[in-house]
């Protein structure tokens, strides 16, 4: 018999035991359980292991056949930030397969169920977010042709969705990954595509980050004036230095 425990806010303990005994509303329980408890460099393994073991509640979702509503799509969104932050603690060649089979799941969520248009939207903006986390973790893990597919793939989710600050993020962080590793130029021009379209739907901080990553392609290109032009425009518009690494959301640099 297969033994798994996991602690929750109140300090019990769900043991999941694989036999008769174990009930959906257990499987739901461990789902809710593990965005609730908070990763840490102690418990981000094993936080891992449990997050690939538990039934994922997009999976519950279209077994039961329900029609899927806003609370669904909430509980997919805290997975996504459960998922940020466990990438923050753990490698990306541990945090891929986690993120790559929640994108699966949310995918076949949207494509198989039954939900109202606006539902619909919230999802592809929430499969937008998961393509730029798939990206950032295959960037982490070598994947470099995936990574590229997921940012794009999660721009015209995010556009599909009608999400533009979204959007204008996946291609930002696109031409992040350009300018590191493939056609510098290609990235200029990606940072400034993704400032223009996104500048006025993003945040202060948003908008100071696609400045910073145009300020990036430059300096790799090495327009050293362009680029620190562009630095002093977003540190003018409110945002900080150094964020050009930094992953939408709070995650650490790719």
């Amino acid at each position: 018999m297969a033994l798994a425990a996991i602690s929750g806010p109140d300090e019990q303990c769900l043991t999941v035991v694989s036999g008769s005994s174990w009930q959906r509303s257990d499987v739901e329980r461990l789902a809710d359980l593990l965005v609730t408890e908070t990763p840490t460099s102690e418990n981000a393994v094993e936080l891992a292991h449990q997050w690939l073991i538990a039934e994922p509640p997009q999976r519950l979702e279209l077994d039961a056949g329900r029609r899927v509503g806003d609370s669904t799509v909430e509980r997919v969104r805290r997975r996504v930030l459960q998922l940020r932050r466990l990438d923050d603690h753990l490698g990306g060649s541990e945090t891929y397969t986690l993120v790559t089979d929640e994108l699966a799941e949310t995918v076949a969520l949207l494509r198989e169920s039954s939900h109202s248009e606006s539902v619909g939207r919230e999802l592809l903006v929430v499969i937008a977010d998961l393509c730029q986390l798939a990206g950032f973790v295959a960037e982490d893990s070598g994947r470099m042709a995936e990574a590229r597919r997921y940012h794009l793939a999660g721009m015209r989710a995010a556009h599909a969705g009608g999400d533009t600050a979204c959007a204008a993020n996946c291609l930002s962080s696109l031409s992040y990954l350009e300018a590191n590793v493939g056609d510098q130029h290609v990235a200029v021009t990606l940072a400034r595509s993704a400032h223009a379209g996104g500048r006025h739907a993003a945040e202060a901080t948003g908008r100071a980050l696609f400045l910073e990553r145009v300020a990036w392609a430059y300096a790799r290109v090495g327009a050293a004036g362009l680029a620190e032009r562009a630095l002093g425009a977003g540190q003018a518009g409110g945002g900080g230095s150094g964020l050009a690494g930094r992953r939408p959301g709070g995650g650490r640099g790719g």
